[in-house]
């Protein structure tokens, strides 16, 4: 079985806050109590494999049973998680500069296009302020750089474990989506030294869950700039930090990470 990435943040909701109500995780995943109810059903033959048992009580409180195997089981099915249809999409729209009608993104993930007409109004609707639709033209993705590369990360994340990025960045290629063919390994391999870069700095410190954030943003970033422009330290930034006590420590990496 393959969780939903809904499922894997509920479990990881488990895990790190044994405590919260079912309202509380419903609230957390904007999911209703019903909802959430069917996916802890729909788990149960999975999670009953590592010895695990999720039992709803009346007081509206989750009971956990074998919590001290959910981590083996989260380490586990980090990078097996389903990458959804409507993921999909939205992925492929932040990876494509220009306009792309339905017909192209069918073709492109291998689907009818009938699929894709039933998912993009609501798709376009839950990112509204990210995606315009025009009439004769197609989809694009319209969010602001930083924004764009947010929403890549958010996308990403749940499938990066920060131990091996470069493979990791493999791994989702032939699994979930064929990323690599829009984003060429030499960003891969740059964003990773850069990420070594800021690790190896002792004025910094990171999470692995963290690391693969960063990594994924600088990822975006570091392709979109091979593509249409030199990588350089804008003086935007170096006006920004002119002022802060470490200036001198963050020019030197932002410098690191341009050449």
């Amino acid at each position: 079985m393959k969780l939903t990435v809904r499922q894997f943040k509920l479990l990881q909701y488990i895990n790190n806050f044994p405590d919260m109500t079912l309202e509380d995780y419903s609230k957390a995943l904007e999911i209703s109590i019903p909802t959430l109810k069917s996916d802890i059903k729909n788990m149960e033959k999975f999670l009953a494999e590592y010895h695990i048992i999720l039992q709803m009580s009346g007081r509206n409180i989750l009971q956990v049973w074998g919590k001290e195997n959910l981590t083996h089981l989260l380490i586990d099915s980090k990078n097996s998680i389903e990458f959804s249809l409507d993921e999909q999409i939205l992925l492929l729209l932040i990876l494509t500069d220009d306009f792309i009608v339905l017909q192209d993104i069918a073709d492109k993930l291998f689907v009818s296009k009938s699929k894709i007409e039933k998912l993009m109004p609501d798709i376009l609707k839950t990112y509204s302020n990210d995606l315009q639709s025009l009439r004769h033209y197609g989809i694009r993705c319209i969010s602001p750089e930083a924004e764009k590369r947010a929403l890549f990360a958010k996308l990403l994340s749940a499938y990066f474990k920060g131990i091996d990025l470069c493979r990791e960045v493999e791994d989702f290629n032939t699994k979930h989506f064929p990323i690599l063919d829009y984003i060429s390994k030499d960003s891969v391999l740059i964003a990773n030294n850069v990420i070594k870069i800021i690790q190896d700095n002792k004025d910094f410190s990171f999470t692995d869950e963290s690391a693969c954030q960063l990594f994924l943003c600088f990822l975006l970033m570091i392709d979109n700039y091979k593509k249409h422009k030199n990588k350089t330290v804008s003086s935007i930034f170096t006006n920004i930090i002119k002022e802060l006590p470490n200036a001198t420590i963050y020019l030197k990496v932002a410098r690191d990470i341009a050449t």
